[in-house]
């Protein structure tokens, strides 16, 4: 499929959804996916791009924002309280600047779940304080509390938000494992469909961090 082909795909699906209608969309989201945010910023202004992103998002009025994982580097707490902190000054309260709400629709990926820092010595290249950092690294015991403190959402290991009446199932990077590794679906993602009561007239959307083979 190319260029051309996917964007025709996409109105032809937009407009079939009720998503799209007298030339405006009904539903904006924006996407980033693998910030690999470090608490140094020595490689990369990953930071500062972020902020840029999601100012850009703002201009574009985008009802929701989807990060679709590694939104760390090395998995510590650090690092995502840092996320937390880039979002609440580009939308405070949870608000664009023009007043209207947005919606984090953020999960986790592999490089966020099951202490992912200790894996790598360079890890301590890009952390301010490396010695305190990566003596907290992410896990999914804690995940709730920690999650809460960045974000102020609730964290389960499938989450499900809802944007403008349209559902988003967002599916948590598990502890590493085969399955995981190899793409397939994370543990849960069934029985979460199977509760989910939606509009059956909309599309329900989907997001985990590995690509599903096949697909």
């Amino acid at each position: 499929m190319d260029r051309r082909q996917f964007i025709g795909g996409t109105a032809a699906f937009l407009a079939t959804h009720g998503l799209w209608a007298a030339g405006r969309p009904r539903l904006r989201i924006g996407i980033v996916s693998d910030v690999h945010l470090a608490t140094r910023d020595r490689e990369f202004p990953c930071a500062r791009r972020l902020e840029d992103v999601l100012r850009r998002f703002d201009v574009l009025g985008a009802d929701g924002v989807l990060a679709c994982g590694d939104l760390t580097d090395f998995g510590t707490e650090e690092s995502l309280e840092m996320f937390g902190a880039i979002w609440r000054k580009a939308f405070p309260g949870n608000r664009r600047s023009d007043g209207a709400p947005i919606v984090k629709l953020f999960h986790c990926g592999d490089h966020d779940a099951g202490g992912y820092a200790h894996k790598w010595g360079w890890a301590k290249s890009h952390c301010a304080d490396p010695d305190e950092e990566l003596a907290h690294p992410l896990s999914e015991a804690d995940m709730p509390v920690l999650w809460k403190t960045a974000f102020g959402v609730d964290w389960q290991p499938i989450m499900i938000r809802e944007v403008k009446g349209y559902a988003f199932v967002l599916a948590n990077h598990p502890p590493h494992g085969k399955e995981s590794q190899d793409g397939q679906f994370i543990p849960g993602v069934a029985e979460a469909l199977a509760s989910l009561a939606y509009d059956k007239r909309r599309p329900v959307f989907y997001s985990q961090h590995r690509g599903i083979p096949g697909t």
